[in-house]
């Protein structure tokens, strides 16, 4: 018999305990080098409802899952449901580990493991590539195939079962009970985006995770005290450079010169006393144009600076070049006005965005069809004479007169008549557009700036084109907000790029200042190859920024190199400072491991007595 539901009042309090600002400090504390506010990176929060099977239902907190006890599976042969966190585990977090506690489910017909987005729903967590998974049936784990490998015991109601993954070897583990199972998969490649997994097969099963925000029922922090001495013992086999302390002071110089902490270089220059004395000017130079860029000053004046400090350097780099042409585009949106009347079209109420302003070649009605041929043949036929023309006199009213006015200054290619619209067109500065939009564009003194706008998007487009497919997935998204700001028919914001952004352009400012620093110091052209990025340019990675803490670690075997590739600097950064900044504990706890043998897994433990299962709803009940 399924234990009673609990209280009501039970359900409330569990829910009014996972506060947002609980859960954040909670998560902060267990992985403090994820910066989730500042490089948009998410840890695990709950599960996912928009990752989840049809076939469950998950608890209002987002942390209890149900397989449904009335649902349909009609055309399932063999029915699964699965449901997948919120976020991806970051490649830069070390040791990442959840728990589940089985509240139902006595077939355990459940699996526990991580996926990739792309996997089936329907499918349990192991079955598929790229997915993983410990299941309770028969113990067995299961990775990309319906064929499981002898693992760990079964699991079922009142076991907790932890998943980890340690992004640094690459390997997969299990819990249970607060036991340690062995490591389940060891990866030779880096195990990337993988997302916290729970799968059903039988109505009614049950379970609650923990992602952090309470206790975990295995000591994780004494086990990732362990890994983390045990990465220590391999960095003191690492033998050491010769000039070990002369690269060591490279690396503080690089370090606070690319921080912009000038002061404290100044003052670590004269202790140390290097043999080639640090350009503070230059340095001085480089963190006044990231300043610029972070604060969302004006790109152009933030075009100009770059120009007075190093000239040419914006031409030298398509990408650089791209990404100060968006600066100026956005700022260039923002000084649009309200759209003029003629941008409201009649037929659908909304504002035609100026990307429809667009040159297309003229399209001419013969015959009565046109109800302004005669005037638009005689424009035609001055055109043919000069190039500022003027239509025809004839009788105005006041309005047509105005519109005359405007008409008369401007240097008008051609008029003639929409085929589609019957609407009166005219071509100028290689735009067309109605005579209607460009006077009232001209009477509220926007059509220069508008004019301006349209032909820098086009130098846009031309350098993106030129670029071919060497956009970075970043520049490429800057490139999409800013085009969008004038096309959106909603006002755009001040500000529509993020610090994210903000930061990926002054890093790659930064890293163009120092190629051209370089190859100029040297007498070489300091024109960038096209199709070259960050890491890629041979010859100067020992200049750029991080550099001389590159070239150390992977001129080091070992530990180094997984530290500079796979996305692990963050991981690798956070190490060294632990290691550096805080006294090494070698006194850690002894790692308990399960005592469960897997030769018993075939033996299904008796089911829990009716009030301890009770006193575990009332403890995790969602």
């Amino acid at each position: 018999m399924s234990p009673l539901p609990p209280p009501p009042d039970i359900q409330h309090e569990f829910d009014k305990n996972q506060d947002p600002h609980e859960t954040n400090l909670a998560l902060r504390r267990l992985y403090p080098q994820i910066r989730e506010r500042e490089n948009e990176r998410h840890i695990p929060r709950r599960w996912d409802l928009r990752q989840a099977s049809s076939y469950l239902d998950i608890s209002q907190s987002g942390y209890g899952v149900t397989f449904k006890k009335n649902v349909t599976v009609a055309e399932d042969k063999d029915p699964a449901g699965v449901v997948r966190a919120d976020a991806f585990i970051q490649q830069c977090i070390g040791v990442y580990y959840f728990e589940v506690r089985i509240l139902e489910g006595h077939s355990g017909c459940m699996g526990i493991g991580l996926s990739k987005k792309d996997c089936d729903l329907n499918r349990m967590p192991g079955w598929d590539p790229g997915c993983f998974g410990y299941h309770g049936d028969d113990g067995n784990f299961f990775l990309a195939s319906g064929v499981g490998q002898a693992y760990g015991p079964k699991f079922g109601p009142g076991d907790v079962i932890g998943c980890g993954i340690d992004t640094f070897y690459h390997y997969v583990f299990f819990t249970k009970n607060g036991k340690h199972l062995g490591i389940a998969h060891t990866s030779p490649t880096a195990l990337k985006e993988l997302y916290p997994t729970v799968g059903f097969k039988t109505r009614g099963e049950k379970l609650v995770a923990n992602f952090g925000v309470k206790p975990f029922e295995f000591d994780f922090e004494a086990y990732r005290q362990h890994l983390m001495n045990k990465k220590i013992h391999l960095l003191e086999n690492i033998k050491m450079p010769e000039n070990f302390g002369k690269q060591m002071n490279r690396i503080v110089s690089s370090f606070l010169g690319t921080t912009g902490a000038l002061a404290t270089l100044q003052k670590f220059e004269e202790t140390t006393k290097p043999e080639v004395p640090i350009d503070h000017e230059y340095y001085a130079q480089r963190k006044e144009i990231t300043d610029m860029i972070l604060k969302a000053a004006r790109g152009a004046e933030i075009h100009e600076k770059i120009e007075k400090y190093f000239p040419g350097l914006v031409e030298d780099d398509a990408n650089v070049h791209l990404l100060i042409l968006c600066l100026r585009y956005i700022d260039l949106a923002n000084t649009l006005h309200e759209p003029p009347n003629c941008f409201t079209n009649s037929t659908t109420g909304r504002s035609p965005s100026p990307t429809e302003i667009r040159a297309r070649p003229p399209k001419l009605l013969k015959g009565s069809q046109c109800k302004t041929t005669k005037r638009t043949r005689e424009a035609q036929r001055r055109s043919a004479n000069s190039q500022v023309h003027t239509p025809p006199p004839v009788r105005l009213t006041n309005a047509k007169a105005t519109e005359e006015l405007y008409l008369k200054d401007a240097k008008i290619e051609r008029f003639y008549i929409d085929q589609d619209t019957e609407e009166e067109m005219l071509h100028i500065d290689g735009v067309s557009m109605p005579t209607k939009m460009f006077v009232e564009l001209e009477k509220s003194g926007q059509y220069r700036k508008l004019n301006y706008i349209l032909k820098m998007g086009r130098e846009i487009m031309k350098v993106a084109g030129e670029m071919r497919g060497n956009i970075a997935p970043e520049a490429r998204k800057v490139v999409e907000i800013a085009t969008s700001m004038v096309s959106s028919p909603e006002r755009p914001a001040k500000h529509p790029l993020s610090f994210a952004l903000r930061r990926f352009i002054a890093n790659s400012v930064v890293d163009m200042i120092c190629y051209y620093v370089h190859h100029k110091r040297e007498g070489k052209s300091t024109k960038r190859p096209r199709g070259t990025s960050t890491g890629e340019i041979p010859g100067s990675s020992s200049l750029r920024m991080f550099s001389e803490l590159r070239n150390l670690f992977t001129g080091w075997k070992g530990l180094h190199i997984d530290y500079s590739t796979n996305d692990k600097k963050m991981a690798g950064i956070h190490f060294v400072r632990k290691m550096i900044l805080e006294e090494p504990n070698f006194n850690e706890k002894e790692i308990i491991y399960t005592d469960e043998p897997m030769e018993l897994a075939h033996e299904r433990p008796d089911p829990p007595p009716r009030e301890i299962i009770r006193q575990q709803r009332n403890e995790f009940q969602f």
